[in-house]
């Protein structure tokens, strides 16, 4: 679809702005989207061929206002009207989607938002040549900024797992640290107690000893009395 010119209107006689994007369009075809205007007002939805320009074809919308294009006569006129709504919806954002409001301006002069509005124009206008709608357009923006956020959160969690998996090791290295110091003190302590364990059977083998010789010696003294009457029984009293 090739779109040559497009205009806003507050009524037949008041166009607010317009684009012009076929240089070579004609002056009276421009001129001539009075008529057809007026069509739109009583129609509200209109799609007509021009009258001395076959190849021309004349679409108009109105809804409170009048938004019209001039188009080639191959046109979609589905496409074309859904430009033109993309085109209603954009200007509602200047009136805060009250387009009503239009009409109570008392300053309002023909082409009054022409420089204004011009960039938006072009912008749906350009859409459209490259077959993408205003809404379609928007919907690919948005699912790029959701995959855009989803693509951030990804890489706050991947920095936040990197960060927790660095605290996990530094504590399973600290951990080891202290699994050898326990197995080091273990081994001291093992050590130790072996030691104690001897010197402690040591001492209870000692004192057993000394008790066995202490009755032995007792015991001599005693057979040794009362043999022989005196400590000589080694000797054959």
């Amino acid at each position: 679809m090739s779109i040559k010119y497009a205009v806003i209107a507050r009524d037949p006689d008041m166009p607010l702005c317009e684009y012009t994007a076929d240089s070579s369009l004609p002056e009276k075809a421009k001129k001539s989207m009075r008529e057809y205007l007026q069509e739109g007002i009583n129609m509200q939805r209109n799609a007509s061929t021009m009258d001395n320009f076959s190849e021309l074809i004349a679409c108009t919308l109105y809804d409170t206002i009048l938004f019209a294009c001039i188009c080639d006569a191959s046109i979609n006129e589905d496409k074309a009207f859904r430009f033109l709504k993309d085109l209603k919806i954009e200007f509602a954002k200047v009136y805060k989607g009250h387009l009503e409001k239009v009409h109570e301006q008392q300053n309002i002069r023909p082409l009054c938002l022409d420089k204004y509005f011009r960039k938006t124009f072009i912008k749906i206008l350009d859409n459209y040549s490259t077959g993408i709608s205003s809404k379609n357009l928007q919907l690919a923006f948005a699912k790029a900024e959701e995959v855009k956020e989803i693509a951030q959160k990804n890489v706050k969690d991947m920095i936040k797992n990197v960060h927790e998996t660095d605290e996990l090791l530094q504590k399973s290295e600290n951990i080891n640290e202290l699994a050898k110091d326990f197995e080091k003190n273990a081994h001291e302590m093992e050590k130790i107690q072996k030691n104690t364990n001897f010197w402690l059977c040591s001492k209870k083998c000692l004192i057993i000893f000394g008790v066995i010789i202490l009755l032995i010696f007792i015991a001599y003294l005693i057979l040794s009395f009362s043999v022989c009457g005196n400590m000589a029984l080694l000797s054959g009293c």
